[in-house]
């Protein structure tokens, strides 16, 4: 991004306790100037703003929200949109994980048009596997365009049958270690065939 101007300006969502941290390192390793984005009110003179290399700001601020009864806040979504951002950034992106949040459909909006996006993440599952299916759908939503079709590959429900070596059927929530199953197998980059393979431990 420091030598690529084209893909400027990049806008950098985190949590509240990095904003500053994101400042600092891209000052000192890149020499790239950024704004910290604070409020969930834009100013109405914003001129500055839309100079910077990185517009830096937390999840909170990002969609319009109600507080307390009290009127909704705009929140900073619809400007960044204007700025037609190229490059947005996604950290601690499992914090997008719940699809009904304000702050999922906020960066889904964000990210919709931005030719460049990138979700970083040192716990990007910390439950289950569906909840990884947000932060995949808003970063990849090319590859990740169904959720259904995410569920059915990767989080197959308890009851789901599993195909033994006997032949017969058996929940996955049954299965244990040891076990022989049957399942398609792609070997060394070859054509997909059925194989047998042993359950293992590895927890």
């Amino acid at each position: 991004v420091s030598e690529t101007p084209q893909a400027r300006p990049v806008v950098v969502v985190c949590p509240a306790t990095v904003k500053y941290h994101w400042q600092v390192e891209a000052s000192k390793h890149f020499g790239m100037t950024s704004q910290i984005l604070n409020g969930t009110v834009p100013p109405k003179r914003v001129k500055g703003l839309s100079q910077a290399d990185l517009l830096i700001l937390n999840y909170d601020i990002l969609s319009p929200r109600r507080r307390h009864g009290k009127k909704t806040t705009p929140g900073w979504l619809d400007f960044l949109i204007s700025l037609d951002p190229q490059f947005v950034i996604l950290d601690e992106c499992q914090m997008v994980s719940n699809s009904q949040a304000a702050r999922s459909k906020g960066c889904q909006k964000l990210c919709r048009n931005a030719p460049h996006l990138l979700g970083l993440s040192g716990t990007p599952l910390t439950n289950r596997p569906k909840d990884l299916w947000m932060p995949l759908h808003v970063i990849c939503p090319e590859l990740f365009p169904n959720r259904f079709a995410y569920n059915m590959e990767y989080c197959l429900p308890p009851d789901a049958p599993v195909l033994m070596s006997s032949l017969l059927e058996k929940p996955i929530s049954e299965i244990q270690v040891g076990d022989t199953v049957i399942g398609w197998g792609n070997p060394m980059g070859r054509r997909r065939r059925i194989v047998k393979s042993k359950v293992l431990n590895v927890l």
